[in-house]
């Protein structure tokens, strides 16, 4: 497993949550037992 970072440009219009999809598309020595995940990105306003 691996953890990461990602960052995220905020702005200032109050919106809903949002999905963000990671795909793992190329691995080099290693396989994928599941090559995606779900995340939200949650309002902060």
């Amino acid at each position: 497993s691996k953890v990461f970072n990602v960052a995220i440009k905020g702005d200032t219009l109050r919106e809903a949550n949002e999905t963000l999809l990671i795909s793992v598309v190329s691995l080099s020595g290693a396989t994928a037992g599941d090559a995606q995940a779900v995340g939200t990105i949650a309002n902060d306003d």
